[in-house]
């Protein structure tokens, strides 16, 4: 379930990563402004209003020798970029304004210079375990631990400041239940770190209830503690075919401002998710005693529709629910895939009041392979899913730094935020 939750959640994990890695553009202006492009892709090209695609030159190298290149182009508001990696056979395509983004990235390869970061557990139990959780990449990390010294090791950990967590648990079949935490606040990750000690908290972990329903129908739930330096740690689930699942939280640790639990929840068939933030250090009203998600009130997405000859989606006209928790659609999400693998984000303002998108045409441009593409594809090998994005945050500020990945899947730690899925072939 985890991992197709992951897949339908693109659309944001596309947006942070054109904030995260290069910053928000701000966008308006004359129609002299320029649009950045900050790439490592194997082949890039823009468009302007909806006018032809052009290849792009290169402007300039940032890092990384002549992996890393950074692209400009000047349009007059709305404008389209294109990205292709060879390697993992991906294509990334946004259509935005420039109110929405002036700066955008999209990077095939991760470029941050790894470490390794050591310590101890200074207490952990005799007949415990110990998981470390260090940045928003390497979450989940099972560590190895000396049954003497206690001894742990997180490696590949991106250049930062994070915060480091602990997890003692016990073990019961498949059953894992945590049982104290620790945190180490701010260290500085330059270089290789060693002697980082982690001492459990007592009485540091306790256990909620979370539910997810779409009606009387049961669904799926996932539960993360984020740190005000964006470590990330997986802290409850829940199973469909579970009535309530758990998740914990942290006591007896100072909890700061900018740390949050994040609670994301779908529906049996992963059609509708909904993500909601709450800040860890202050009890949300009606206090912790569960987290009980209704996804009843997301209008489902069910006006789309693929013309496998014109290559044209059709049905942007959703409309979220005027009762619902957020109603603000900010975008499209469509996804491509099987012989060919492509994702396109729209924003609501570069769409405006159209409601069908054609897929652009590549072929015959400089540097592109058809096969690529669509080019000798039967219709029935594409799949097709078109997803409606809503938050109760503005496009722009869906894009601020307190958006962050883990590995592709988005967190947003400071907005509610939904999304409803169509499969349309």
């Amino acid at each position: 379930m985890k991992k197709q939750l992951v897949s339908k959640l693109a659309f944001s994990a596309i947006l942070a990563t054109s904030l995260v890695l290069v910053g928000c553009g701000g966008g308006g202006g004359d129609g002299e402004e320029k649009i950045t492009v900050t790439t490592d892709a194997d082949w890039v090209a823009y468009q302007d209003s909806n006018g032809e695609w052009h290849v792009l030159s290169n402007v300039s190298t940032t890092e990384d020798g002549n992996e890393v290149t950074t692209y400009s182009f000047k349009v007059k508001n709305k404008y389209g970029v294109a990205f292709y990696c060879v390697d993992n056979e991906e294509g990334q395509v946004y259509q935005l304004t420039k109110d929405d983004l002036s700066s955008v990235s999209y990077f095939c390869e991760d470029h941050a210079t790894r470490y390794t970061v050591s310590g101890t557990f200074t207490n952990l139990d005799e007949n415990s375990g110990g998981n470390v959780y260090i940045d928003s990449q390497s979450m989940m990390n099972m560590l190895s631990k000396s049954e003497v010294d206690n001894n742990w090791t997180v490696s590949d950990v991106p250049e930062g400041t994070w915060d480091i967590v602990g997890v003692e648990f016990t073990t019961d079949g498949d059953s894992i239940t945590p049982t104290r935490a620790a945190i180490n606040r701010n260290v500085e990750v330059n270089g290789d770190v060693t002697g980082q000690e982690l001492t459990f908290a007592p009485n540091s972990l306790v256990g909620y209830a979370f539910n997810v329903t779409d009606g009387d129908a049961q669904g799926y739930g996932i539960s993360f503690f984020v740190t005000k330096n964006n470590t990330v740690v997986m802290n409850g689930n829940k199973d469909k075919d579970e009535t309530s699942g758990k998740w914990y939280r942290i006591q007896n640790i100072e909890l700061i401002d900018g740390d949050v639990y994040v609670f994301i929840g779908a529906n049996s068939d992963e059609s509708k998710i909904r993500m909601e933030s709450v800040d860890a250090s202050t009890p949300p009203e009606g206090g912790w005693d569960g987290w009980n998600m209704n996804l009843n009130d997301i209008t489902p997405l069910t006006s789309g529709s693929f013309d496998p000859n014109t290559k044209t989606i059709s049905g942007l006209n959703y409309t979220p629910n005027p009762e619902g928790k957020v109603t603000n659609l900010v975008g499209y999400d469509i996804s491509i895939d099987n012989d060919v693998d492509w994702n396109f984000a729209i924003s609501k303002s570069w769409l405006g009041d159209g409601t069908s998108y054609t897929l652009p045409d590549f072929s015959g441009l400089d540097g592109f392979n058809n096969s690529w593409w669509f080019d000798n594809l039967e219709s029935t090998s594409v799949d097709v899913e078109l997803t409606a994005v809503m938050s109760d945050a503005s496009l722009n500020n869906l894009l601020q730094p307190e958006v962050e990945i883990v590995g592709s899947f988005p967190l947003i730690k400071s907005a509610t935020f939904e999304m409803v899925t169509q499969e349309l072939q």
